[in-house]
């Protein structure tokens, strides 16, 4: 706290209980302290017997808000008015100065006055700011320091920063624009300090560089003018900057919505290093599953809460897909994705190709005679096998263990598209759009205002009790609606959750017996994180006096709370139950954060670092573009979600320009072609399909190149045949089939093999037909899979084949006088 007025010291005696910061600390002895100017309880609860207790926030009865100078106040519970509103506390007078305390019951109303000092001192625990003016823009200034003097940038700190090296992990493709570029697009402002203090850390690298300088210079004119003068700039390598960069975004996460300012694109700065820093304790890793640190609560509570959750969703019309094992098997070639792939089965290595591009879960799986029986995967030991591999995220690097194949199959059959029946308090799977999520969290913040908890390492809390619980519930309450074999399939999964076994094949080179937590890799992990989640939640507002509405995804939960009073519940139901946070980042009454967008502001997406970062680096495990289309459209994806967060326009079209021009050149085609692929209309093979997509030119896919991989000669992929008879089966083309399987094939081997795809652009002759595919574009989209992967998009089926929809039967009459119908289809749905 910033206090600017001079006061005599004259002592109040207040005994500590409790260290100031902690939530609730045992053994500890109580003590006298005298309080002064120089130390004032922020939290503190007061004795029948009128004394006063220092505590943490979870036990606080008051709350230090701020401090006045009249003579005529006294030591004591009062009331007046603040800010606009009237508070109900206590005083504690220190000769002329008096400190006042806002109760924690008290309902916090509209005033960003109020809110901003509740949210930064009361609930974060933000030590400095204007205590006499907490919504002026000047306090970020306290969090970010101040900066060493630097000049503007010499000719050689330019040349410097064009030649940084890429990261040890970038690979070519993954370069989508390097600091060269950056200065062409922001042409003109890179003669300011910020240039120089990058070009002097010793290990920024391209995407660091031009993913920070891209969002610096993208700031608006007030918050520039704050980061400028940061202190960050004056570390020399990027691990320094990133741990000061991110200090200080956790202080304007705490003042959102608190101040007129939009502080968004400060959210979350840290990020901007891009890739480039963090290695994985492995050590820990293992500590973490061998004695893990769970929350306390019994196999019973969890089963009761998650049969709650599943009923609800049956009141809704929510429930899985019936489905026998004939009908799964024939469909995998739709349902599986092309992930890694492991086996601790020996009799699946002959299935298992070598080949990097083709060994995944899909190729496997095709593989597999179409003859495969649930028993083969079934009559199993039920176990969980794991594999760790690492994954490069914006600032940091962290573990991942992909899931044996086994234990994936029969878990995506017998809980088939299991996020899609959680309720509506779950905006997860199909749900996660913006316009639901949207809404979901209004529904929260009805008469509420946001609290945003943050769990720390939400898979690591979780004990094998409580994950069989879910899965155990989920079976009880659908049991009507599945299947035996779907059952039977459960039953395994359930059992497997048991023996637990993880092979680090990348740290210790050892394997060891996991006794709890989830895996991340596991096909349940978003749907056990998210009902746990909803678990845990009830067990946080246990003992309030009225019901307090969340929404969950997976370890993300927003709250809508009225007083500091229900933080306090959650600080010591936590403590009670074990349910550990990251306290720092638990912000209240001011930011609605949830799935990384702050709700309560307009505008769409997330952050302007992530936009930024993003947009100049692509994620590690991506691979390279092979169409021109793909590589094309996920550049538009990137800028749109870049300047939905602040780039300006300007900016975006010279880095469009380079892009394209740079993409056209390795798919043979010209900056011109690029132009037209973009902005024309879907239905005739652009990008476009807004009202403004032009209608001009027929575009077609065009073999450039295709490599051969050696392994798939002569190999033989049933579930290729499987899901050809499948379809048109359920479309009534019999006489299609080989045409089906003709496009799922080419599809299937898009996919596989390294190629390059161009397009042939012609000019239309016959508007007519180009405007009834326009009119009748994606008309049929409701009977699309919930769950579709790429491939399935390449063929263009994505018709969810087990839907009962009776549009279905509108669909086939649509496509069976046509002489393509995937074309027609992949058009239509």
């Amino acid at each position: 706290m910033m206090v600017n007025q001079d006061f005599e010291d004259t002592g109040i005696v207040t005994t500590v209980s409790y260290e100031e910061q902690d939530i609730i600390t045992k053994n500890k002895k109580p003590y006298n302290r005298t309080m002064t100017h120089n130390f004032v309880p922020r939290y503190m609860r007061v004795s029948k017997k009128k004394n006063i207790y220092l505590t943490g926030l979870a036990e606080a009865d008051y709350v230090f808000v701020t401090v006045r100078n009249r003579s005529t106040d006294e030591t004591g519970e009062a009331s007046w008015t603040w800010r606009g509103m009237v508070m109900h506390g206590y005083i504690l007078k220190l000769g002329r100065a008096s400190y006042m305390y806002m109760s924690t019951k008290d309902i916090i109303t509209g005033s960003p006055y109020v809110k901003s000092t509740i949210a930064s001192y009361a609930v974060v625990g933000m030590t400095d700011y204007y205590y006499n003016d907490p919504t002026n823009i000047k306090n970020l200034e306290l969090h970010f320091g101040t900066s060493n003097s630097h000049n503007s940038p010499s000719k050689r700190d330019i040349e410097h920063l064009i030649s940084l090296p890429t990261s040890k992990i970038t690979g070519e493709h993954h370069t989508h624009y390097n600091v060269a570029e950056m200065l062409l697009a922001f042409k003109g402002q890179h003669h300011d300090k910020v240039t120089t203090a990058i070009s002097k850390m010793t290990n920024a690298t391209q995407a660091f560089a031009s993913g920070t300088l891209g969002w610096y210079w993208s700031l608006p004119v007030d918050l520039k003018a704050i980061v400028r003068e940061a202190d960050m700039w004056n570390e020399t390598t990027v691990e320094d900057w990133a741990k000061k960069a991110k200090y200080a975004s956790r202080f304007c996460k705490a003042m959102q919505n608190c101040i007129e300012a939009d502080l968004r694109p400060l959210f979350e700065i840290d990020v901007l290093s891009n890739r480039g820093i963090g290695e994985i304790n492995w050590v820990a890793e293992k500590e973490h599953r061998v004695k893990p640190d769970t929350v306390n609560v019994t196999y019973e509570e969890v089963y009761k809460e998650a049969s709650i959750v599943f009923n609800r969703a049956q009141i809704e019309g929510r429930s899985p897909p019936r489905m026998s094992w004939e009908t799964y098997w024939n469909n995998r070639w739709q349902y599986t994705p092309t992930g890694s792939i492991h086996s601790q089965c020996d009799e699946d290595a002959q299935y298992i190709f070598k080949e990097r591009n083709i060994k995944n879960k899909f190729m496997t799986l095709i593989r597999m005679p179409n003859s495969t029986t649930l028993s083969y995967f079934t009559g199993r030991n039920p176990e969980t096998h794991a594999w760790s591999s690492d994954k490069w995220e914006w600032g940091k690097k962290r573990a991942i263990y992909g899931v044996d194949l086994t234990t994936f199959v029969l878990t995506n059959f017998g809980m088939h598209m299991c996020e899609e029946v959680l309720p509506g308090d779950f905006p997860v799977g199909s749900k996660s759009n913006d316009d639901y999520v949207s809404a979901a969290v209004n529904e929260v913040l009805r008469d509420n205002s946001p609290y945003a908890f943050d769990f720390a390492d939400f898979n690591a809390q979780h004990k094998t009790g409580a994950m069989k619980a879910v899965i155990h519930a989920f079976r009880d309450v659908f049991a009507g609606k599945l299947t035996d074999e779907q059952i039977e399939a459960i039953n395994w999964v359930h059992a497997a959750h048991n023996t637990v076994w993880i092979h680090d094949n990348m740290g210790l080179k050892e394997t060891y017996k996991s006794n709890g937590t989830l895996l991340s890799g596991h096909r349940l992990t978003t749907f056990i994180n998210s009902t746990l989640n909803k678990v845990y939640s009830k067990k946080l507002i246990e003992g309030s006096h009225r019901y307090v509405k969340s929404v969950h995804n997976g370890d993300d939960i927003l709250f809508g709370i009225r007083s500091i009073s229900e933080c306090s519940l959650m600080r010591r139901n936590a403590f009670k139950y074990n349910i550990r946070a990251q306290q720092a980042k638990c912000a209240a009454f001011g930011i609605a954060e949830f799935l990384r967008v702050d709700h309560t502001r307009k505008g769409n997406g997330q952050y302007l670092t992530r936009g930024m970062a993003t947009l100049v680096h692509s994620r590690i495990e991506s691979s390279g573009g092979k169409n021109i289309s793909d590589s094309l459209e996920a550049n538009e994806m990137r800028l749109l979600e870049a300047t939905d967060r602040g780039l300006t326009k300007s900016a975006a079209e010279m880095l469009r320009y380079l892009y394209n021009k740079r993409v056209s050149a390795i798919f043979e085609h010209t900056t011109e072609d690029a132009y037209v692929i973009v902005n024309t209309h879907r239905a005739l093979g652009g990008l476009s399909s807004g009202n403004k997509a032009l209608l001009e030119h027929d575009i077609e896919n065009v073999l450039l190149e295709q490599g051969d991989i050696e392994e798939l000669e002569g190999v033989s992929l049933p579930g290729i045949a499987a899901f050809a008879n499948a379809t048109a089966s359920r479309l009534d083309l019999p006489e299609k089939r080989e045409q089906i399987t003709k496009a799922i094939t080419q599809a299937t081997l898009t996919m596989a093999l390294p190629r390059r795809t161009g397009k042939a652009i012609t000019k239309i002759t016959n508007r007519g037909e180009s405007l009834i595919k326009v009119g009748l574009y994606k008309c049929f989209k409701d009977l699309r899979a919930k769950a579709t992967f790429g491939q399935a998009k390449m063929a263009g089926v994505v018709l969810a084949l087990n839907s009962d929809d009776d549009r279905i039967e509108l669909l086939k009459m649509t496509i069976s006088k046509v002489e393509d119908p995937i074309k027609w289809l992949s058009l239509l749905v």
